[in-house]
């Protein structure tokens, strides 16, 4: 087995942020909340990482915020 530094937390955040930027960009619906991860100069692989100022309750928020507007865009 391979040791991964991965948790569910921070997979949970990735996938929301890829289905926020990818319906926002195909269907011209951008996502409501910044997304630094998206800009040309912004911080590599951030998506990926649940900061310590990243509590469950803010990444399970933008989740449903997610869902909300793919529901919407959809």
């Amino acid at each position: 087995m391979v040791p991964i530094r991965a948790s569910l937390l921070r997979l949970v955040k990735h996938a929301a942020t890829l289905e926020a930027g990818f319906l926002g960009e195909t269907f011209g619906r951008p996502f409501g909340d910044p997304l630094p991860w998206f800009d040309p100069g912004g911080e590599r692989r951030v998506d990926i990482r649940a900061t310590a100022n990243q509590s469950r309750e803010l990444i399970i928020g933008l989740c449903g915020r997610v869902w909300a507007h793919s529901a919407a865009t959809i």
